[in-house]
């Protein structure tokens, strides 16, 4: 717990003096506030309170700085994704809290940079996200195999995969995001869905689908839930 009870974040290291935890949180925090473009070494060393060379220096370069930060917030990212006891289990690796939205909006910046990187002759990243997304693909099935009570089929899996893979997207679109209580429901029904009709609820059609109140977060009377409050607290931390 943090200062007045509030519960720390759990993707950044504040007492760490390892310059990889500093630079993944300075590059956390400024992904906040702004574009892939904040991930620079005159950005994260302002934030640092180093000068630019000399986080040149310790870095390598801007291509030195993204491979740090990806491998020490990836580890960070990982731990979280794959953890099967941080959420229900219906609703597998999407965020809850603003922080973690906040992760997600980190992760899917990296990944874009990992991308640029490559297409620059640098595949070192890109093969660093590909690991992590392998790992979480295996740990998906896991917990699929746990919710289902035994191995989800191709389609299954991919439907849920693919789902997962879009509503994070959604939650941090930078232009009118899906709200996370929204999201989780539609993942939970999905694999409730799943869980019940069995792999033929992947593919059929004629399953029911979410009402309009349930994609959009509005309740019956069409208020916004209370519970929806979380994903506005990213913008208030």
């Amino acid at each position: 717990m943090g200062e007045g009870g509030r519960v720390e974040n759990t993707f950044l290291r504040p007492q760490s003096a390892h310059l990889g935890d500093r630079c993944a949180d300075a590059a956390y925090l400024a992904l906040q506030e702004g574009g892939a473009e904040l991930v620079s070494l005159g950005e994260i060393s302002r934030r640092l309170r180093m000068t630019k060379s000399g986080l040149h220096y310790a870095t390598g370069g801007r291509a030195g700085l993204i491979q740090l930060v990806l491998r020490v917030f990836g580890d960070r990212w990982l731990r979280w994704s794959t953890n099967p006891y941080r959420a229900n289990d219906d609703v597998l690796q999407l965020p809850e809290t603003g922080d973690e939205v906040g992760a997600v909006r980190m992760w899917v910046t990296m990944a874009e940079l990992a991308a640029a990187e490559d297409r620059a002759g640098r595949p070192d990243p890109c093969a660093r996200v590909a690991g992590y997304r392998t790992d979480e693909r295996r740990a998906l099935s896991a917990q699929l195999i746990g919710v289902f009570g035994r191995r989800p089929s191709g389609d299954e899996f991919a439907s849920v995969h693919v789902m997962v893979e879009g509503l994070r997207d959604a939650v941090v679109a930078p232009v009118d995001p899906l709200p996370v209580w929204p999201a989780r429901r539609l993942l939970a029904a999905h694999v409730e869905r799943l869980r019940t009709v069995g792999p033929r609820g992947a593919i059929d059609p004629r399953a029911p689908q979410p009402s309009s109140s349930e994609i959009s977060g509005l309740d019956e009377t069409g208020a916004v839930p209370r519970d929806q409050s979380a994903a506005d607290q990213l913008g208030r931390e």
